[in-house]
């Protein structure tokens, strides 16, 4: 599906509906739509601004509720375990989210009123962290590996590790179709961002330039798991977003970022926006 026709489906959408409004659900039930409106656009709002079916965000944020502003903004806070800033607000994709209150302070107040006291939004505590362990970087790295071969296992493929290193750590397969995985473990129990490496020569070799390469970002916090299922052209396109950084001659890197149950890209330049990865999360079904 090329550019062209993905503008056509979103204004069939529209149109069938008899509305201006194309919702995430409605991209969904169009087979791969979803998928190929983030192969050509950084977001769903971006897609739907090209062709004029939506305004601007900022826009769509202002024709938000009182109580979703500040249900945003209570969550946002307890996972920074703080009252949010301009910037946190900001880097988490919530623009002026608190601006019909008088300012973040005077929301954050609101929020935490009407939310605690109510108890309409229930804190779950978090569980204990995982043991410190000798050599823990290469029990962790393992883990990960076979974590990803688990949930390949559950969606039907046969996987397993690969017996040697030519950049990608697993294979699997279903049918006739063979897909390689390169396996990133993450641990967010430290710091709400992460720092990963990436091997410029495994990233760029003709072997692993494929649509079934696929990077698989585990990511573990609080011994609780979810993963990033990124295929290779989605990859590029974040690299030529400059969202993946070089490091030296031998290694470039990329840094992930939780907030709240959002997983974002961080861009080093603090003007340019964060890229919302959310559509990656747990997303095996990418897989074909």
């Amino acid at each position: 599906m090329d550019i062209e026709e993905v503008k056509v489906k979103l204004k069939e959408i529209a149109l069938k509906k008899g509305e201006d409004t194309v919702t995430t659900k409605d991209l969904k039930n169009v087979e791969k739509l979803h998928y190929y409106v983030y192969q050509y656009y950084d977001s769903i709002a971006d897609a739907l601004d090209d062709v004029g079916i939506k305004s601007s965000k900022l826009s769509r944020r202002m024709r938000m509720s009182d109580e979703e502003r500040l249900l945003i903004l209570y969550r946002l806070g307890k996972s920074l375990g703080c009252r949010p800033r301009h910037k946190d607000i900001n880097k988490a994709g919530y623009y002026k989210i608190f601006d019909k209150f008088g300012g973040i302070e005077e929301a954050w107040d609101k929020a935490v009123k009407m939310y605690e006291k109510n108890g309409k939004e229930k804190i779950v505590k978090e569980s204990k962290k995982l043991p410190d362990i000798d050599y823990k970087g290469l029990f962790y790295g393992a883990a990960g590996e076979f974590y990803v071969i688990s949930e390949l296992l559950y969606h039907g493929f046969f996987a397993q590790k690969m017996l040697v290193d030519l950049g990608v750590d697993l294979y699997a397969t279903k049918g006739e179709k063979v897909f390689f995985f390169q396996v990133k473990n993450l641990s967010f129990d430290k710091a709400n961002i992460r720092k990963i490496e990436i091997t410029k020569s495994s990233f760029t070799n003709e072997r692993n330039v494929s649509t079934r390469v696929f990077y698989v970002f585990v990511i573990q916090k609080n011994n609780k798991k979810k993963s990033l299922v990124i295929d290779y052209l989605a990859m590029k396109k974040i690299q030529e977003q400059k969202y993946i950084y070089d490091k030296n001659d031998k290694k470039m890197y990329i840094a992930i970022k939780l907030s709240g149950d959002s997983v974002f890209i961080v861009n080093e330049n603090s003007d340019v926006e964060n890229k919302d990865m959310d559509y990656y999360l747990n997303a095996w079904h990418l897989i074909v």
